[in-house]
């Protein structure tokens, strides 16, 4: 009989059905068909390729030892892994990780497109905009809305328990949610302020660079070693200590407190455990928490960067940005390329227009040139900076005003939103809420921006009175019933004035 079991993402309204296997790895499918059900974070490959995967709630799968495992490269699209790393794994497209690894099902023949789309939307949600996808992994025929957490086996000692209870408690409060830590990491909120001269990007490289093998490598590696040999207990309190002593400080130097004194009481805490089970479940249990801090890790680092580093063939570069249409590149060219020929004109109203310019390809222009219409231009990758130079300008504007002003933008020359950017701009929006009657962005259709700009919509403001269109005539269209006729006709120029263009 087939055991069909289903990954959704609800929020992504997409769901999909895998057959079990008995013939390659018969004992890791048959250990996942009686753990489930599970829910859990969902995470995109960031080196291997087109391969979805996720953090595995138990314990076993770091020491459980597959039958057969296969080059990755050669699996066909929709083959379903488990690691021992704690992942459940999907194949949905092109890899190059060639690491053998243990396959246990495979996405019916149907699903495979729903899979591509779910693939394309975690791999955008990891890269760009940091959308927490939760996934969720059930019995085809036993639906569910509650997922446990599984505990480890109880100790003897209530203080070792308690502490094995406390890290349970925050490995269930972090499971789906990201750890206010880590966030605060990823914001520059450091109480150390680690990171020389005064910037915490190389903070974020180490953090990554030490979370992944503390779990991975360093706890992962003294669990196998008490299940699969014959070293006894009292050697494992002695070298416990010398695996995982050093990168927990350091991280939490790095931000990572919680961890640092989790792993602190737990080397304490050796001397009173009895038996090899009992450092198993105080262990493991450090190590999931470890594993899922990773997790966490890897979805919220700024992996955009990435765009600055293509390879010289660059073909995969387009298709991580979504690929663009022709006449889309062309736009976007023309947008990049075209203000250096426009640099000498002058604004219609120069006491009510600015530009900011701060080398390379970005710039932002701020004119008021007839009545309430406010028209802001911004191209290329606009950063801080540049977004603190205009904000003066901006606010005089809207000081100057008569009443409400309208707000007329286009975006078409910009592709993302830093987040440092973003967050700025989700700030402004909700102190200038009350100057503004209605707002509206034009983005290129193939840009990320789009999805970036409704949120901080929806997170600033009504949608009432701001809006995101990729179509100029409809912004145009949107905008007029609040225009008198010299701003229409000025708004209408300003949109058909695209840069680049004689």
């Amino acid at each position: 009989m087939p055991r069909n079991i289903q990954v959704e993402w609800p929020a992504l309204g997409i769901r999909i059905t895998a057959e079990l296997g008995q013939e390659k790895n018969p004992v890791l499918a048959d250990f996942l068909w009686r753990a489930l059900p599970y829910n859990s974070l969902q995470n995109h490959a960031i080196v291997s390729g087109e391969h979805l995967y996720h953090l595995c709630p138990f314990r076993q799968l770091v020491y459980m030892t597959a039958q057969y495992k296969e080059d990755r490269t050669r699996s066909p699209d929709g083959t379903v892994f488990l690691s021992h790393l704690q992942h459940l794994a999907i194949k949905y497209g092109k890899l190059t990780e060639y690491i053998p690894a243990a396959a246990v099902g495979q996405v019916i023949a149907a699903d495979i497109p729903a899979l591509k789309e779910a693939g394309r939307a975690c791999w955008h949600a990891t890269y760009r905009t940091k959308q927490v996808l939760e996934v969720r992994v059930t019995r085809q025929e036993e639906p569910t809305h509650v997922f446990p957490l599984p505990h480890a086996t109880p100790v003897t000692c209530p203080a070792v328990q308690a502490l094995v209870d406390e890290i349970q408690s925050e490995l269930e409060a972090i499971w789906v949610s990201p750890p206010r830590e880590l966030v605060d990491i990823h914001h520059g909120r450091i109480p150390s302020r680690a990171g020389s001269y005064d910037q915490y990007f190389a903070t974020l490289v180490f953090v990554n660079g030490e979370t992944r093998p503390l779990g991975y490598g360093a706890l992962g590696g003294l669990l196998k070693s008490c299940q699969q040999t014959d070293i006894d207990l009292d050697t494992l309190r002695q070298i416990t200590g010398h695996f995982i002593r050093v990168p927990s400080e350091f991280l939490g130097y790095c931000g990572l407190e919680r961890l640092w004194g989790f792993t602190q009481r737990t080397l304490a805490a050796l001397p009173e455990l009895r038996s090899k089970d009992e450092y198993l479940s105080l262990v493991s249990t450090l190590a999931l928490y470890a594993n899922r801090l990773n997790g966490w890790n890897l979805h919220l680092f700024p992996w955009h960067h990435g765009d600055d580093y293509p390879y010289a063939n660059g073909a995969r570069r387009v298709t991580a940005r979504h690929r663009a249409k022709p006449s889309e590149r062309r736009l976007a060219a023309r947008t990049r390329g075209g203000h250096a020929a426009r640099r000498g004109r002058t604004p219609s109203s120069p006491q009510a227009s600015a530009r900011f310019h701060e080398g390379g390809t970005s710039m932002i222009t701020v004119a008021n040139s007839v009545g309430r219409l406010v028209t802001i231009r911004q191209t290329g990758t606009v950063t801080m900076a540049e977004l603190q130079a205009s904000a003066p300008k901006f606010q005089a504007i809207l000081q100057a005003a008569r009443g409400r002003v309208v707000l007329g933008t286009d975006w078409r020359g910009m592709r993302i939103l830093p987040v440092e950017v973003a967050n700025v701009l989700l700030e402004i929006m909700r102190a200038e809420d009350a100057r503004v009657e209605r707002q509206v962005v034009v983005t290129d259709p193939s840009a990320v921006i789009g999805l970036q700009i409704g949120r901080l919509f929806r997170e600033g403001a009504g949608m009432q009175s701001r809006a995101v269109f990729q179509d100029a005539a409809a912004a145009q269209k949107w905008l007029e019933p609040v225009l008198t006729t010299p701003e229409r006709v000025q708004f209408r120029k300003f949109l058909e004035d695209v840069p680049g263009q004689a």
